[in-house]
């Protein structure tokens, strides 16, 4: 086992310290509340002081009339109360504590003139304060303290080992006690002097905790870190300016006389320097606010700290300001009149409000792990909702207290409920008009992200490009969610690489790996997946396969939310969502919103896929077709265009490709002396590959026969050989070649392997078949083969039918071939047809025997009748 840090160990002594302090904090502010209850009269009986005295003397400052009636001066010295000497501010509260309206106080003053007298003074009960004043007093009295400790110690609780939790801790307890009501004396018991010494201790030092959180929030300064020593000269000064308040306060409850010997021993100026002290240290807080805005690195954190600014500004500088020209006029607060004391204290509500909103939603001190539940929409939204119900349940007793006073009559009433009826609907609507403008200043617009995630999983259907799918469902879930940062990352070759990214200030250079962590978390886990990289207990943390490279490259990502994009059960890519704007988590509903937005943008990326490899392969094909096309012009450019006119011969050929180009060839080329050549060849294969080989058949019959050779056999020797070198070893061709001179009649031919073309020739009623064999064997196979040539004598009406086996081996939808028969058959039936008729009938008898059946190879055919 490991051994166990200080880090991970219990923070028991934190937690004993919290809890006692929370216990003496617990107990003063039940007292103090109940104290406020009797200020305003709430508990029957309760008697006010007839008089108030100067601080830390036992001489009368402020005289009620009751104890002017009774003979009591402003400025006489208070002796003795109900018989004992008057020692301490603590006696005269304990003797009227108990006592009720009507009873009477014995007193025994000294006069300015030094006569001494023992006075009655008649106790007087306390007057109920207004009602508008008395919600300014829960607000400001109970309320306000109240906020300030819970959220002091929640904060302490979460991180009792933060030294910044605990001077936020103190800073508030002691804010709570800025403006509290309680006596100055209370009642000389241990427990009323510890919780004087409570308040005193926190009252007094929260410029102290003021300054020390300056100096320490979010993070320490850096001349902290350099000089460490600086921060001393204000701590001790403001320490020990606490520490004598707090002795004069609490000594004075008890016995004025020890008060004056302590306040002759302090030096004159000590409560001016502590007020420059304290203005020195508040002053400190805001420029270490001020230097934090312009170090920041964000817009983000900009607008926080200036929220932190102004909201502090307001909350602290109109009391304070209050503060310091009452202590320069040596004047209470309470002297001022109402219209600027109300607005100075309840102003300082504002001082709580502002740090929960900097807690919470810039999220001080990590407290953000904890927070994972949407506590700060909670504060920042729904506490409109609380802060309504709280106004309206104050103009619901305003109203009511209004409509039962005794000078109140009948129609006034009347008058009073139905404006009170319409301030609680005027209320309503502010406060659902307040809330749309969080929502759409702070928080998402006022628009149904749902709806839009919704629409948005239908709308990528249709979308068939990748960069437009990308664009269109990020900015959509932007929208929707106000998220300010998205980024896409799709499958290449092999990593996961962005491919769209919104937001970032440049483009973030991030790859995964096929085996990388984080890819084989998503694809196993199938679902959007949070990350939280300050969360030690986070998956992207404990995954031992992710090592800190890994974790950096996903930070600049800045993710809260990965969703997994699945494409036929594979991870296409995710998206990478950065925290909202709004800082509120994402909900169980936003994760199936984007479950689906995911599934369905899969769906379309796996689309998109298709689509691209179909537009290529579309592309390829057309290409292809474009190439074939031009082949297949070239092609027929090969086959004679202007065949040379011979007196007494009629003859035409035609080549029909099974594809757009093919291999088959036929020639008719002029030879010397008159004579005519007839060429037909059958290159082995189909397509391009033959089309060229029957290209370089026909170059070298061509360059052949320009030489003009009477060896008719030595010259397909030489195309034989000419053919070999520049064709593969699989390649060859059929191939068959005469010549017909027309002053003789006859025709020299050499056959090559090719299918043996026919002379029909008529003899009476009889058709007589002779058909042309003598050669040798195919072109292009071997370099050196021997050929022989053979002569036939043609007499008029003699046909010479020479052809491809692509005629004869035709073959219909039940696999049979058309066969040399019917092609002998159909060629005695063009008797008396030119020879291009003959072609014609030929091809068209083969095409009704196919009917329609694709086939495989070339078509080619040549007709030559001698007509004379």
């Amino acid at each position: 086992m490991a051994p166990e840090t200080s880090a991970n160990k219990p923070a028991t002594l934190q937690y004993f310290i919290l809890a006692v302090l929370f216990l003496a904090t617990l107990g003063y502010h039940a007292n103090h509340i109940k104290f406020v209850a009797d200020y305003l009269s709430w508990r029957t009986g309760a008697v006010r002081e007839p008089v108030s005295m100067e601080n830390a003397k036992p001489i009368a400052s402020k005289v009620e009339k009751e104890a002017e009636d009774a003979g009591v001066r402003a400025g006489d010295t208070l002796l003795e109360v109900d018989g004992k000497a008057y020692r301490g501010a603590a006696d005269l509260t304990r003797a009227i504590e108990h006592a009720q309206g009507g009873e009477k106080l014995r007193v025994t003053v000294q006069h300015k003139d030094g006569r001494r007298q023992e006075l009655l003074i008649p106790l007087v009960r306390r007057v109920q304060v207004a009602s508008d004043y008395w919600l300014f007093v829960i607000a400001l009295h109970v309320l306000l303290p109240l906020s300030c400790v819970a959220l002091g110690f929640w904060v302490a609780v979460l991180r009792p080992r933060e030294r910044v939790a605990w001077i936020l801790l103190a800073l508030l307890l002691g804010f709570s006690q800025m403006f509290g009501l309680y006596p100055e004396g209370q009642d000389g018991t241990l427990l009323s002097n510890l919780m004087l010494g409570y308040k005193m201790l926190f009252a007094s030092t929260w410029a102290l905790w003021l300054f020390l959180l300056g100096l320490y929030f979010p993070e320490p300064r850096g001349f902290e870190r350099r000089r460490p020593w600086l921060k001393w000269l204000v701590i001790i000064p403001l320490g020990a300016v606490s520490a004598v308040e707090i002795l004069y306060v609490v000594v004075s409850a008890n016995s004025f006389a020890v008060t004056a010997r302590i306040g002759a021993a302090i030096p004159r100026g000590i409560r001016i320097f502590g007020v420059a002290m304290v203005l020195i240290a508040i002053a400190s807080f805001f420029v270490a606010i001020i230097a934090n805005y312009f170090v920041a690195s964000t817009p983000d954190a900009k607008r926080r700290l200036r929220l932190l600014y102004g909201g502090i500004f307001l909350a602290l500088v109109p009391t304070l300001s209050l503060l310091v020209v009452s202590s320069i006029q040596k004047k209470a607060i309470d002297d001022y009149p109402a219209w600027v004391e109300l607005p100075c204290l309840l102003l300082t509500l504002l001082f709580p409000i502002t740090l929960a909103y900097i807690i919470v939603v810039y999220r001080a001190m990590d407290i953000r792990v904890v927070l994972r539940q949407g506590l700060r929409y909670t504060l920042a939204r729904r506490g409109i909702a609380v802060l309504q119900a709280l106004l309206t349940a104050a103009l619901v007793l305003t109203i009511g207290m209004l409509a039962r006073s005794h000078a109140t009559s009948l129609v006034q009433a009347l008058l009073i409920i139905s404006a009170g009826i319409v301030a609680i609907f005027l209320l309503g609507r502010g406060a659902v008009r307040l809330a749309q403008w969080i929502d759409r200043r702070f928080f998402r617009d006022s628009y149904n992200a749902e709806q839009l995630l919704m629409e948005l999983s239908e709308q990528v259907r249709t979308i068939v490009e990748v960069y437009p799918l990308l664009e269109t469902v990020s900015h959509r879930i932007a929208e929707s969610l106000h998220v300010p940062r998205v980024a896409v990352l799709l499958q290449g070759e092999h990593p996961y690489r962005l491919a769209y990214a919104l937001g970032y200030e440049g483009t973030p250079k991030v790859e995964f790996g096929e085996s990388s962590g984080i890819v084989r978390q998503l694809r196993e886990a199938k679902q959007p997946t949070r990350v939280y990289l300050d969360d030690p207990s986070n998956w992207v943390n404990r995954t031992p396969e992710i090592g800190p490279e890994e974790r950096g490259a996903l930070a600049k990502l800045q993710p809260e939310l990965l969703i997994p994009l699945l494409a036929m059960g594979q991870l296409a890519g995710f998206i990478s969502l950065s925290q909202k704007r709004s800082e509120e988590p994402y909900s169980g509903t936003d994760l199936r919103l984007l479950g689906s937005v995911a599934a369905q943008t899969g769906l379309a990326l796996e689309n998109a896929r298709l689509t691209s490899v179909v537009a290529d392969e579309a592309a390829q094909r057309e290409a292809m077709k474009r190439e074939v096309e031009i082949a297949r012009e070239v092609q027929e450019r090969l086959f004679p265009q202007h065949p040379p006119q011979v007196d007494g011969l009629d003859y035409c050929g035609r080549c029909r490709p099974a594809l757009g180009v093919g291999g088959d060839y036929y020639d008719f080329i002029p030879l010397p002396g008159g004579r005519l050549g007839i060429a037909v060849g059958d290159v082995s294969g189909k397509g391009i590959s033959a089309a060229l080989m029957m290209a370089s058949l026909q170059a070298s019959l061509r360059g052949q026969t320009m030489l003009g050779p009477e060896n008719m056999a030595a010259l397909v020797e030489r195309v034989n050989r000419l053919l070999y070198e520049v064709s593969s070893a699989e390649r060859y061709a059929t191939f068959f070649f005469a010549q017909f001179d027309a002053e003789s009649r006859m025709l020299t031919y050499v056959n090559a392997g090719h299918n043996p073309p026919m002379i029909l020739s008529r003899q009476g009623e009889e058709w007589v078949l002779k058909r042309l064999e003598v050669g040798g064997l195919v072109v292009g196979l071997f370099p050196q083969v021997s050929y022989s040539q053979d002569q036939v004598r043609m007499n008029a009406g003699d046909v010479l039918m020479a052809f491809t086996d692509g005629i004869s081996e035709a073959m219909n939808r039940a696999d049979e071939e058309w066969g040399e028969e019917n092609l002998l058959a159909t060629l005695k039936e063009c008797e008396g047809h030119s020879a291009a008729e003959t072609v014609e009938r030929i091809m068209a008898a083969a095409d009704r025997f196919t009917a329609g059946a694709k086939q495989n190879d070339d078509m080619t055919v040549v007709v030559m009748k001698l007509e004379r």
